[in-house]
């Protein structure tokens, strides 16, 4: 009885874990994502972000730690536009976000600044508006030029 009710418990775990979607509750591979729906990508430089694939670590333009936790996110030059997500806060072992010469509008999320790991923040040569988000003392290299209406209200 005891054998039946082992066999019937793992049955159980096998069935939910092929319902499950992979990478489901993954809160970085969610972040990217975010991301991505935020954006109009002309030139499909975010076509390999593909939400089926497990892991993230995959994807062009992104960098993983030996833990597989996003630690660089790189898309210059791509004609991208569209704005950044306050999403971005979970990516917690990011330490290098580089979107610059691109199409990017909006204000920077005040988000970005609880980034514990952030060491580099060229957003450059986009058309970001609003204040730049206090807390950003920790962030080594900030690049903001060339945004004309950053410090002006969106």
């Amino acid at each position: 009885m005891a054998s039946n009710m082992s066999y019937m418990f793992m049955l159980c775990i096998a069935i939910i874990l092929t319902l499950v979607p992979a990478g489901y509750g993954n809160a970085e591979k969610d972040a990217l994502m975010a991301l991505k729906g935020s954006l109009t990508d002309p030139t499909n430089v975010l076509q390999s972000w593909d939400p089926s694939l497990i892991d993230s670590c995959t994807w062009f333009h992104v960098t993983c730690n030996s833990q597989n936790q996003v630690t660089r996110v790189v898309l210059q030059g791509s004609k991208l536009s569209g704005h950044l997500v306050p999403d971005l806060k979970a990516l917690q072992s990011l330490d290098t976000l580089a979107i610059y010469n691109n199409r990017l509008t909006g204000p920077i999320p005040s988000e970005i600044a609880t980034i514990p790991n952030l060491r580099v923040l060229d957003l450059s040569n986009n058309d970001l508006c609003g204040p730049i988000p206090p807390g950003l003392e920790h962030v080594l290299i900030k690049r903001f030029e060339n945004n004309p209406r950053l410090g002006r209200p969106c």
